[in-house]
Formats: C-alpha cells, structure tokens, sequence
C-alpha cells in the first residue's frame, strides 16, 4: 500500500501527466514508467521517515529479592508468635500422641516425614471405563470391576489394563514441604486423612508468618524459625526493559524512612545491574515533562518526514511550537523524549 504522502509527491512532482502521455503513445509504457517513479519515491519515503521500530525482545531476564534484616521489633514479635503456638492444645497433641512427647532432632525429620508418609498408605485410583445402554450400565460396572479384580489376583501385565479400557494410578491429595539438611526445602505427596495430612494442617496456622516448611520444623523439632520477615525488596528486568519493576513487600510497622531507604538501596543495585548489561552508565531518571510525553507520542503516531511532522507539530500544538527551520532540534528532541520514556534507541 502506497501512503497518501508518497502519492501527494508523485502528482505534486507531475509524474501522472507524464505517465498519461507515455501511455498515449505507447500502452504501458505509461503505466511502467510511473510504477518506477513511486517505487523511487517511496525508497525516499521509508528512508527519511521518522518512525522508530519495536525492538525485538532480549533474552535479559533477571529476578532478584532479599530480605530486610530482623530489627528487635520482629524479634519480640516472632517469640510470642511461636509461645502461643506452642501452647496450643492441637500441637501439644499432636506431639503427645503422634510424637510421644519426644521432640525430633533436625537431622531426623526427613526420615521421620518418609516413614509416616509409609504408614498413612499410598491410596491407588481405579478408574474404568464402560460402554453400555442405559438398561444395562449397572450391570457393566459389575461385569469390568469383576474383571479387574481378577485380573489383579491374576497379576496381569500393565498392557492387559490398556487394552481393557482401564487405567489406575496413585493420586495425592496434596504435598508436605519439611527442611532436608544440607539440601533445603523438600516435598513428600500426603494422603488425605492421614498423619502427614494433619501436621499440614496444623503448619497452615503459621502461613501468615513462615513457609510450611519452617513451620513443620518448629512442630517436630521445636526449633524456632527466623525471627518473622518486615520487608522484602527486589528487581525485575523483563525481555523488552521497558516495564522493569522494583518491588517492596513491608509491614505497615516499618518506618516511611527506612521504606524509603530501602526502596533507594534496592534502585541502587538495579542501576548497576542496567549498567552492566547495557554497557553504559544508567544514571538516575529525570521527570519528564508533559510536553517530553507528548512529544514521544506525537513522533510515533504521525507520520512522513520531520519536515512534515514539525509542520503538523506546529499546527496542533502551537504553544510549544517550533521554528520552520529548527527541523533538526524538533527530530533530536523527540528522539529524546522517546528514548528516555521508553529505553529503547530509537532505531527508525
């Protein structure tokens, strides 16, 4: 498709007329000669036009979060935390009856985890499947659920259950995550009603403050976990570094001083990141402007040349319009304005 200011410039530049006479004395040579004349044009249109591309994407992605240190606010708090858990008749249960009053050592709850997850039973899910007439489904169901009964007597081979149209597997209602030593955070499958299924439970009263898996090893070992968290910072930088985040998570106890050093600290360490892979220094942003907004906007929407662009400029925004002959400052200050809004080079 040729833009409307491609054909302005060929009718302007007669190259129509022309065309029109070439086809009266020769048909189509007419028509060849102005096919030649707007491919020029049109190789001069793209090429002094003043628009930018989308980038392509950038395999830069990188995530980072750290925690704020403890103040002695968070730890009077997370001691009280953990003495009305422990003075909860349901863990004191739990430890009297499935413990045996005995607290476990650290290095023995992973085998302790296992040898429950044994006890509770690994539940087996038969699942068939049936063809039949609404007279006779009843009788089906018993004719396939007395075959597979047999043929588990039978041990058949797991092909027989394929073929009869019958699967069965194990299914869990859910999983435990417990501390391994050396390893970190691990999960085991519970079975629904078993043992593991209520210390689950019972670690669930602990969420708003710890992961599960701290709160497990506080039920078994009754070791304290870190004192609770005030604040997490972190950085985001997505493929397209245009909508790169720095994110605060903090207790609404925390000082507006201490958010705002915080949130300073965390820019700090994603500036030096920026500059790193950008290879250049990414200094502090400045404020941009309406007239910098609209500028950016303006110099992607419209289109053609700068020269055309600053006479539309100059006509729709004659408040911060700009001389006829400052075609240059009008192109650098939008590819300015564009460049700081977005990040990206302006490319066009």
């Amino acid at each position: 498709m040729v833009p409307n200011e491609v054909w302005a410039v060929v009718i302007e530049k007669g190259f129509v007329d022309i065309a029109n006479k070439e086809e009266e004395i020769e048909k189509g040579a007419g028509l060849g000669y102005l096919l030649e004349r707007v491919n020029d044009e049109l190789i001069s249109y793209y090429k002094y036009t003043a628009r930018p591309t989308l980038p392509k994407p950038q395999k830069i992605m990188e995530e980072t979060a750290r925690q704020l240190p403890p103040d002695k606010r968070s730890q009077a708090l997370s001691r009280i935390v953990i003495a009305l858990f422990n003075n909860r008749n349901d863990i004191q249960s739990f430890r009297k009856e499935v413990l045996n009053g005995q607290l476990l050592k650290p290095e023995e709850v992973p085998t302790w985890v296992l040898a429950m997850q044994k006890k509770d039973g690994n539940p087996v899910n038969i699942t068939l499947k049936i063809t039949a007439n609404e007279d006779n489904w009843v009788e089906e169901i018993v004719k396939q659920a007395q075959r597979v009964a047999a043929s588990l007597k039978d041990s058949r081979p797991p092909l027989y259950w394929a073929r009869s149209g019958v699967s069965f597997g194990r299914e869990y209602e859910a999983q435990l995550s417990y501390i391994e030593q050396g390893s970190g955070r691990e999960t085991v499958p519970i079975k629904k009603g078993g043992i593991l299924e209520r210390l689950k439970n019972l670690s669930k009263e602990l969420e708003a403050f710890w992961p599960e898996s701290l709160a497990v090893q506080l039920i078994l070992t009754g070791i304290s976990p870190p004192p609770i968290n005030q604040a997490r910072a972190g950085w985001k930088v997505n493929a397209y570094k245009i909508s790169n985040k720095i994110t605060l998570e903090v207790s609404p106890h925390l000082s507006g001083d201490r958010i705002k050093e915080l949130y300073l600290e965390e820019k700090k360490q994603f500036l030096k990141f920026f500059s790193k892979i950008s290879g250049k220094e990414k200094r502090k942003s400045r404020r941009l402007t309406e007239k910098h907004l609209t500028l950016a906007v303006f110099a992607v929407e419209q289109p053609g040349s700068w020269a055309m662009k600053l006479r539309k400029w100059n006509k729709e925004y004659p408040h911060w319009a700009y001389p006829n002959t400052a075609r240059s400052t009008f192109a650098r200050d939008c590819r300015a304005a564009y460049e700081r809004l977005t990040g990206w080079k302006w490319n066009g």
